[in-house]
């Protein structure tokens, strides 16, 4: 499978809030953000009806989209996403190589100096305030391109505070 930007937004959502179901056909997103769901589904490409469920016990209310590929399935299965993975996730298959390229790209390409630090359970890329601005227009060049218009606002909110 082809993994461009949006596939792999896709995949960090379906590693955080997704379910895989045990007929190894079906994957569910769900979210208080209808927003984050509507992105999903134009992602996607999907024509399922996006619904609204209850939890039951605070009546919070979550979007959700299901939809069936086995051949999605088969791919998230292969990068360690699998279903009931609250107890079964461990690593999603990103090598540290990857990650080291990332941060040799974004030097060689756009001339943002950063580094990379390995945390507890993660890697880190981290700069300057400087290099975090033009990061920062870099990523958000173009309104058309898939972000959370909340997230966006909070990015500028905290760097326009640093």
């Amino acid at each position: 499978m082809y993994c461009n930007p949006e596939i792999a937004y896709v995949i960090g959502l379906i590693a955080t809030d997704g379910y895989l179901s045990k007929d190894r056909r079906h994957i569910e997103f769900a979210s208080k953000d209808l927003e984050l769901v509507e992105k999903f589904e134009k992602i996607l490409k999907l024509e399922n009806k996006i619904s609204v469920k209850s939890d039951g016990k605070t009546k919070n209310i979550y979007y959700r989209i299901q939809f069936g590929n086995v051949k999605f399935y088969k791919y998230l299965n292969g990068i360690g996403i699998e279903n009931n993975k609250s107890k079964t996730i461990n690593k999603i298959a990103i090598h540290q190589d990857h990650l080291e390229w990332i941060r040799e790209e974004l030097y060689c390409r756009i001339k943002i100096k950063g580094s990379l630090t390995k945390g507890s359970r993660e890697y880190c890329l981290r700069f300057a305030k400087s290099e975090t601005l033009k990061l920062f227009y870099k990523m958000y060049y173009d309104n058309n391109l898939f972000f959370l218009q909340r997230k966006y606002v909070k990015i500028k909110d905290a760097i326009n505070i640093i």
